[in-house]
Order: structure tokens, then C-alpha cells, then sequence
């Protein structure tokens, strides 16, 4: 272990940080905190001050950094993406609690755009038609093949991409497939049943 002459109390003793011993050091420390503390609106001030000035300098180094160190931020953010799974799930219900009014309203939304799509396609789809296909299927989703009882209407071309609301265009799938499918071409090709 280093020993130092402290220059917080004149003593020699094991060098900590900074060049002072461990005593001196936390003083020290704590002090800045309570400096900050105090000076907290001056030292936004200033720093927002500083930012304003240097805007440019300042955004360019960001960008300079964030370049030299992307694959490793993305990696680290991968990571806690990874391990904070129950973490994320948290804040998300709690902002959704929290938001029930925003959340409303996005659900509204996403629906009155569903609503204007399948407006503007050909909907010729009957609902003894549906009911004529789930049991062609034998209400088993047309992608995983396994049993359900509540299946929900996949269109095989997405109607955002031209596809149409008619029974050559739709196949029953559970909710996990049709998630997964979202908006893109069916995974895997799909016998269609025409009725």
C-alpha cells in the first residue's frame, strides 16, 4: 500500500484518491455534494449556459463517441433489454396505468385505422363464411396447426399491402401467429379454403 503526505490533514497515511487519505477523501466528496445541492440552480444555469454556446462542439463529440462505441452500446443495450425483462413489463403497466386516457385513446386509434382500411378494400366477408373456414381448418390456426378455440382472421396478404377482407384472403389463427405474422406476407405457404 502507497503512503502519502494527505494534503486534506498534513498526515502521512494510505493514499485513497486524489491524493488524500480515505478521512479527507469522503469530506471532500461530500462537501461537492453538498456544494451541488446547494448551487443546484446556478450550476443548471450554467451548464445550460455552456450547452447553448458550445451546441454544435458538443453534439458533434455525442456523435463521435456514439460512433466509436456503437456496437458496443448496442450490445449493452441488448443485454439489459435481455435481463430486465420483468423490469420492463413494470414500468410499461405502470405507465399504461398511469396514461389510461392516452392509452384510450391510441387503442381508438389503431381500430379507427383498421376500420378506414378495411373501409377502402373490397369487405365481402360473410360471418357464416368465417365460420365455414375455421371449420375447414378444424379450428386449428393455418400456422402452428394446433387446436383453439377463439381464432382470430389472418388476412394472407395484409390488407395495408393490398390484400382484401374476402374468404380467398383469410385463414383462422391464434393470437400468438397473428402477432407474429403482423403486417408481412404469411411465413409459410397457406393452403387456402375458398368457399
Amino acid at each position: 500500500m502507497k503512503f502519502i503526505i494527505c494534503p486534506g490533514c498534513s498526515q502521512e497515511k494510505p493514499h485513497t484518491a486524489r491524493g488524500y487519505c480515505h478521512a479527507c477523501y469522503q469530506r471532500l466528496v461530500y462537501d461537492v455534494a453538498a456544494y451541488r445541492e446547494r448551487n443546484r440552480k446556478q450550476l443548471r444555469e450554467g451548464s445550460n449556459e455552456h450547452y447553448a454556446n458550445n451546441r454544435e462542439y458538443i453534439l458533434a463529440k455525442h456523435r463521435e463517441r456514439y460512433a466509436t462505441n456503437r456496437e458496443h452500446k448496442l450490445a449493452m443495450n441488448r443485454d439489459w433489454y435481455r435481463h430486465n425483462t420483468a423490469r420492463r413489463r413494470a414500468t410499461a403497466k405502470q405507465w399504461e396505468k398511469n396514461n389510461k386516457e392516452r392509452m384510450s385513446f391510441l387503442h381508438n386509434r389503431k381500430s379507427l385505422n383498421r376500420r378506414a382500411l378495411l373501409d377502402l378494400t373490397v369487405n365481402l366477408l360473410s360471418f357464416e363464411q368465417w365460420n365455414n373456414i375455421k371449420a375447414a381448418y378444424e379450428n386449428r390456426c393455418a400456422y402452428c396447426n394446433k387446436n383453439f378455440q377463439r381464432l382470430t382472421q389472418d388476412h394472407v396478404i395484409p390488407i395495408s399491402k393490398g390484400g382484401q377482407h374476402i374468404s380467398q384472403n383469410v385463414v383462422p389463427a391464434c393470437r400468438s401467429c397473428n402477432s407474429k405474422k403482423s403486417n408481412n406476407n404469411a411465413p409459410i405457404p397457406v393452403q387456402l379454403v375458398l368457399t
